[in-house]
Formats: structure tokens, C-alpha cells, sequence
């Protein structure tokens, strides 16, 4: 799953710079901060925080769309990962300079069939989660895919409320 992650923001990255604005590609966005393991130690091991939530969207038409069957992506709120998410927000992508050693502190899960997800065992610390909420609208020539990805801070606690990631969290 941290792999679908990491080839996720690749992905993401890899098509934006093929779009070509007066037959120029993207400029690429570079990440400043270095990947350091020390910002990242206060992250390890098992602790007393949970994160519950939900994702969804609605259509245009009113319906409810969940992340139900997406990976979401539960990412240490550190000053590396903190620079990736505002560059995604900020639609700076591509992003280069990403370094997989980061990998190994991003959790997984997928969303149930109601677009529920959780995680538990986890520092009490402040993390970012990144779902993703898509679906199909059929179009004469295909499918145009709908939706996009939706990241909030939260905070990790033995007693944390559930959140609810919706159109105010999306960065698409």
C-alpha cells in the first residue's frame, strides 16, 4: 500500500508534467525541506491515538460519493511532509525530490463500502490524511473520472472525534 502511495504522487506528478502550456511542459516543483529521520522518530511505534473518519463528495446532482475500495494515506505531519501536501494543494505539481525513505512511516487502510476508515496504535501526535474519492461519469467517448483527493491535519488521540474529510478538504 505505501508503494500505491509514493506511485500515487508520481502518477499525479508524471501526468501534470505532460501538460504543455504554449508547448512548454509544467515547471516541476522542487521539495526544499530535506527528508530528515529525526523529524520523523517522534512518529514511530505504537501508542494510545486513533484516526476514524470518513470521506465523502457529493455530485452535482446531490448523490453521495465515498471513498469505498480507495487506499487512504495516513502521512506524520513533519515539516517534509508538511511541504509535500501544500505543494499538492497549491497544484505544484509535478513534485520532484520526493525520497522513499519517507515511505516507511506512511500507514494504509482502505475505505469500507460506506467510505468509513480507521486506524489505531498510533502516536499522539498531529498527522495528515489523504483520501481519495472517485467515480465514473459516462461520456459518448469513455468514462471522464470525477471526484479528487481530499487531505486535512487531524490529531491522534485515545479519544478522537470522528472526522469527516468532504468538498472542504478537497485539493482538486
Amino acid at each position: 500500500m505505501k508503494l500505491k502511495f509514493a506511485v500515487a504522487v508520481m502518477a499525479v506528478s508524471g501526468l501534470l508534467a505532460g501538460c504543455a502550456t504554449n508547448g512548454m511542459r509544467a515547471p516541476r516543483y522542487v521539495l526544499k525541506t530535506p527528508f530528515a529521520a529525526a523529524d520523523f522518530a517522534p512518529w514511530t511505534g505504537q501508542g494510545d491515538g486513533i484516526v476514524h473518519g470518513q470521506a465523502f463528495l457529493k455530485t452535482v446532482g446531490g448523490e453521495v460519493r465515498t471513498c469505498a475500495g480507495e487506499p487512504v494515506t495516513l502521512l506524520p505531519a513533519t515539516p517534509y511532509n508538511l511541504e509535500l501536501v501544500s505543494a499538492v494543494r497549491a497544484h505544484k505539481e509535478p513534485i520532484d525530490g520526493r525520497d522513499a525513505r519517507a515511505d516507511a512511516y506512511i500507514h494504509e487502510t482502505v475505505c469500507d463500502a460506506q467510505g468509513n476508515f480507521s486506524f489505531a496504535h498510533l502516536p499522539e501526535k498531529k498527522w495528515i490524511v489523504w483520501a481519495n474519492v472517485k467515480w465514473g461519469v459516462p461520456m459518448e467517448y469513455g468514462i471522464s473520472e470525477q471526484g479528487g483527493r481530499l487531505i486535512r491535519e487531524v490529531d491522534a488521540s485515545p479519544d478522537a472525534p470522528v472526522i469527516i474529510l468532504t468538498a472542504a478538504d478537497s485539493v482538486d
